[in-house]
């Protein structure tokens, strides 16, 4: 399981540690120039270090300012600093500047460090540092991140608990995303969703991106339906770019309690809000395009890519639930879906081939993605072409040698 997760993990943390990014005023904009904007997936868990904001912060604090007395002529003036790389930000935004910019992990690291050693409560950096050093499967790194939750809790209750739509309350809400990702990706779903229920109790208007999928997979892979049926009553009309989403957990949720007469009905509701739900769960590969959703930082509402930003953390999750799997394939074809292979069969149902006896289902999915998936496959390769294949080591060579797999000669 672990290697599995590993491909995902790496992924992800790349995404994390990335903070490039596109400012609030290009977001806004987006707005006017198509009638459905696309949402912005802020896969980054670093907050995007928005330049001209902190020097507008920087700025009204040294003028004794509020933000909203700062005069045009004088914005501009900031703008043109922030051009020429001559804007005064203190000693410790310059060293943290640099830091977001560090693309090594070690050097980045000392960087953080020297921020902490001159502001130890700088927040931003503490949490930078601690996704820095992230350990995946590493009991000491657990007790660490389950010790900055307090430190988040605590500074999240100074801004009084407001929502995204505050900046000031923005990093503590991303690094809470964080916690239920590590938690969730870790196998601690009991933690996870205390920490959503922490969040969800403060009864915020706009969530911190992707939260909304993270705790509807989360609710749903602990059975918790009526903890997803809440959540759909309550954002269904205040998420109205969600809406999607809502209908497929709520959907997910009637169908994982044998309602399916419910479940196939919210089906059909789904489609009237995405009419490409249909062609993508009878797609060949849908379950391999949750993957792909690490490399987007944008998708448009209700198309295959939103579907795929709403299942994605339920793919080690669907592939123990083999029946929800079939059934999602079956109300798509029931419903118009089409696709020159079934997916779901071709990819489950080979699993009972006698080639793949004893081989475990992540290490399957990984010769099914390397395209070997018959006898004939195999026989195309040699023994260390297997090999070279991440995850894949001697005891799956010999478990597939006694199953009859015949390999090319070196």
């Amino acid at each position: 399981m672990a290697k599995k997760k590993n491909r995902k993990k790496e992924l992800r943390r790349q995404q994390k540690l990335n903070t490039k990014g596109l400012s609030e005023k290009v977001r806004d904009l987006s707005g006017y120039l198509t009638t459905s904007p696309p949402v912005f997936m802020e896969r980054r868990q670093i907050p995007h270090f928005d330049e001209l904001h902190e020097a507008l912060v920087a700025y009204a604090a040294d003028k004794g300012y509020d933000l909203v007395d700062i005069k045009h002529e004088e914005l501009q003036d900031i703008q043109r600093l922030l051009l020429f790389d001559e804007f005064p930000f203190n000693k410790v935004t310059q060293i943290y500047r640099q830091a977001v910019r560090t693309p090594n992990n070690e050097q980045r690291g000392k960087l953080l460090r020297q921020v902490l050693d001159l502001d130890p409560d700088y927040f931003l950096a503490k949490y930078h540092l601690l996704l820095t050093e992230e350990k995946p499967f590493d009991a000491d790194y657990f007790e660490q991140v389950w010790h900055f939750y307090d430190e988040i809790k605590q500074g999240w209750r100074s801004e009084g608990y407001l929502d995204w739509n505050y900046w000031e309350a923005r990093p503590y809400l991303t690094a809470i995303n964080y916690m239920v990702t590590y938690l969730y990706g870790e196998g601690f779903l009991g933690l996870a969703a205390e920490v959503v229920e922490f969040v969800l109790s403060k009864q915020p208007k706009r969530l911190a991106p992707d939260f909304l999928h993270l705790s509807l997979s989360l609710y749903n892979e602990l059975g918790r339906f009526d903890r997803v049926q809440s959540l759909y009553h309550r954002y269904l009309p205040l998420l109205p770019q969600n809406k999607d989403s809502l209908i497929f957990h709520f959907m997910l949720s009637k169908l994982l309690q044998g309602q399916m007469v419910e479940a196939k009905s919210l089906f059909e509701d789904l489609l009237d809000v995405n009419e490409e739900a249909a062609d993508f769960f009878a797609s060949e590969d849908w379950l391999d395009e949750l993957f792909d959703v690490e490399e987007i930082e944008m998708y448009m509402p209700f198309s295959r890519q939103s579907l795929a930003v709403t299942t994605y953390y339920l793919l080690d999750f669907f592939e123990r639930n083999l029946t929800a799997l079939s059934y999602l394939s079956r109300f798509s074809r029931e419903f118009g879906g089409t696709s020159t292979v079934d997916g779901v069969a071709s990819y489950y149902y080979g699993y009972n081939n006698p080639l793949f006896d004893g081989i475990r289902l992540d290490i399957y999915r990984t010769l099914f993605y390397e395209n070997l998936r018959t006898a004939k496959d195999f026989r195309q390769i040699t023994e260390k072409d297997l090999l070279a294949i991440k995850g894949i080591g001697q005891a799956t060579l010999k478990k597939l040698k006694d199953n009859g797999v015949v390999f090319k000669e070196d």
